[in-house]
């Protein structure tokens, strides 16, 4: 077990499948606490009872909630606060990819693609602001995509900016401290 992990409590957005799902693993196979969060409630429960059961002595918490929905946001934070009294990582990795030409992408996919890069960012940044500022180790780690410097060809190159946008806001953070 790492000692820097151990007893910590991790929060993971988009935590129900993927790289959230895999990550939770890890950080439950070196000893911490998880919260994650999910939309979708069969996806959540699914992936919650998957870790209960492969990490039985782990404390395992999560929540369905959306990070485009502020409020929501916020009630996960409090919900984290209240179960285990404070946060060590937050780990933003709630996301989607869009694929497509840009003459065949809508102005609704444009709007939703920037919307989910840098406010699936933002809005938890904000929520665990204060749990975080009370660690003495915390960290926040945004997952993205080689895609937000290196779009592929087949791609929309137009629908990275908004990963790269979302690279420079986790940056401005880390350089403002908090």
């Amino acid at each position: 077990m790492n000692a820097q992990i151990e007893g910590r409590v991790a929060v993971v957005t988009g935590g129900s499948s993927g790289i959230g799902f895999e990550t939770l693993r890890l950080l439950l196979g070196e000893g911490a606490k998880v919260a994650f969060c999910g939309r979708n409630p069969d996806r959540l429960a699914s992936a919650h009872a998957a870790l209960q059961n492969e990490y039985p002595e782990g404390e395992v918490f999560s929540w369905r909630c959306d990070v485009l929905n502020e409020a929501e946001v916020e009630a996960f934070a409090a919900a984290v606060a209240a179960r285990f009294g404070g946060v060590d990582m937050l780990i933003n990795n709630a996301g989607q990819g869009y694929v497509a030409h840009f003459a065949d992408t809508p102005r609704e996919a444009w709007l939703h693609e920037a919307e989910l890069k840098l406010f699936g960012v933002i809005n938890p940044v904000k929520a665990f602001q204060s749990l975080l500022e009370a660690s003495d180790i915390a960290s926040i780690t945004c997952v993205n995509s080689l895609l937000a410097l290196q779009p592929e060809e087949h791609m929309n190159r137009h629908l990275c900016r908004p990963r790269r946008a979302a690279q420079y806001d986790a940056d401005s953070v880390e350089r403002a401290g908090g």
